[in-house]
């Protein structure tokens, strides 16, 4: 996996709060803090709570599919993980195979 250094991070956070997909007005984590959705390695707790979040949220599924048409590999998004997301766009995996894949998770 590609491991990225903390400015590109944050520069990636950076252009990403500059370019909100139209769903986000509508997404439960948009009065977040965007670093939440964003952990380091090892906190799984934090990636936990990020989920949480996105198991009651109304745009969840539309986050879920823009991550993954985009080749997103950091962060929380829809309710998956970076780890997730990396195996599903290497095998090129459909948005709603994907989806049904972590569903059971989310409910």
């Amino acid at each position: 996996m590609i491991s990225y250094t903390e400015y590109e991070i944050l520069e990636f956070i950076r252009v990403l709060e500059e370019s909100r997909p139209s769903f986000y007005w509508l997404a439960l984590c948009r009065n977040s803090d965007t670093s939440e959705f964003f952990p380091g390695r090892g906190q799984s707790s934090k990636i936990k709570k990020a989920i949480e979040v996105c198991t009651y949220c109304p745009v969840q599924y539309e986050c879920h599919e823009y991550a993954i048409e985009n080749k997103i590999e950091h962060g929380v998004w829809g309710g998956s993980t970076p780890e997730q997301r990396a195996r599903w766009i290497q095998d090129d995996t459909l948005v709603y195979d994907a989806w049904m894949e972590i569903s059971p998770e989310l409910e």
